[in-house]
């Protein structure tokens, strides 16, 4: 996915545009480009608000096969690998199975 796209994508995911640019090591003027290009073409990316703030983890290490497996389920539903790894998280932790996932013997009541 190239650059503009994953601009477009996180800030539809209402993600900053200074954390955009700091995930993605672009300036913060090449966000608000390719942002308002994207809105003229008629791209539905909503004025960031600081109260529908999403925090961006800055780095999780995963292995070469799991990424793959991310991309591969990405790709069959147009998603980055990063939108499909934050939507596993969102249900496990809104669904309460954490604990079910991790079978450590701990209780999360």
């Amino acid at each position: 996915m190239g650059r503009f796209n994953m601009v477009v994508a996180m800030g539809e995911e209402l993600i900053e545009p200074q954390i955009i640019a700091q995930t993605l090591g672009v300036s913060i003027e090449t966000v608000y480009n390719y942002t308002s290009k994207a809105r003229s073409e008629g791209r539905d990316i909503p004025r960031c608000k600081t109260r529908n703030r999403r925090l961006v983890v800055k780095r999780i290490t995963i292995s070469e096969e799991l990424m793959g497996q991310l991309r591969d389920f990405g790709a069959r539903r147009g998603l980055t690998e990063s939108e499909v790894a934050t939507r596993i998280l969102e249900a496990a932790v809104f669904d309460k199975i954490v604990g079910a996932i991790l079978d450590d013997g701990v209780r999360d009541d």
